[in-house]
């Protein structure tokens, strides 16, 4: 609710860092964070709904170290629920 209020000289600082390699994860509704949208170069925007359903949450990289120890998918009782398409650009590939 407070994105608007964080300091650009802030944003300019978490992006240095992230940029040098400290890495980032965003949490939930971070995506429309002032940080998120600047590094992502786009508007962030995605699809959400409330229908008070289970959410199952696929891993889609199981190779990345965030992943690591986590089943093809694992789900949550109750969850808003988002979709796709989320407007961010495709992952750069680091390692073959």
């Amino acid at each position: 609710m407070a994105h608007a209020e964080v300091k650009d000289e802030i944003v300019d600082r978490v992006q240095q860092r992230v940029l040098a390699g400290m890495g980032l994860i965003v949490l939930h509704s971070g995506h429309y964070s002032k940080v998120f949208k600047r590094l992502m170069g786009t508007k962030c925007n995605l699809r959400w709904r409330e229908a008070n359903e289970k959410e199952r949450v696929w891993v889609i990289e199981p190779g990345h170290p965030i992943a690591a120890g986590l089943p093809a998918y694992f789900e949550m009782p109750h969850e808003e629920m988002y979709g796709e398409r989320f407007d961010i650009p495709a992952p750069i590939r680091l390692c073959s």
